[in-house]
């Protein structure tokens, strides 16, 4: 198991500070409100995170984060996230669809029907 690098620490302490509280893997809960974060990722997203564990956990922070910036009650998460949410995609540039989503305030979904 990997621990946490010094980046990725501040980005779950901003976060805690923001007000996002992780009780368990999944669960969160912001402003009084339960919230489930699921993630999925292959073994090649795996290995780029350095581990199963890191991958999940960043995701799930990382997409909690921008959907919830995109709400009245989260605007704040914006401002008090954007350093250290910009040090950690830059590490892990697979999160930075999340960053930029978070920083313009918006939420992102596209899916294909055949």
């Amino acid at each position: 198991m990997s621990k946490n690098t010094v980046i990725e620490d501040e980005f779950y302490m901003f976060a805690k500070m923001a007000g996002l509280v992780q009780h368990s893997p999944k669960t969160f809960v912001f402003d009084g409100r339960k919230y489930t974060a699921n993630a999925q990722a292959d073994a090649s997203v795996v290995k780029s995170f350095g581990g199963k564990a890191r991958a999940y956990k960043l995701l799930r922070h990382a997409r909690l984060i921008q959907y919830l910036a995109a709400t009245p009650e989260g605007a704040h998460i914006t401002g008090m996230v954007a350093k250290s949410f910009d040090a950690v995609s830059r590490k892990y540039p697979i999160l930075r669809s999340y960053y930029d989503g978070t920083m313009i305030g918006g939420d992102h979904h596209a899916w294909l029907r055949c």
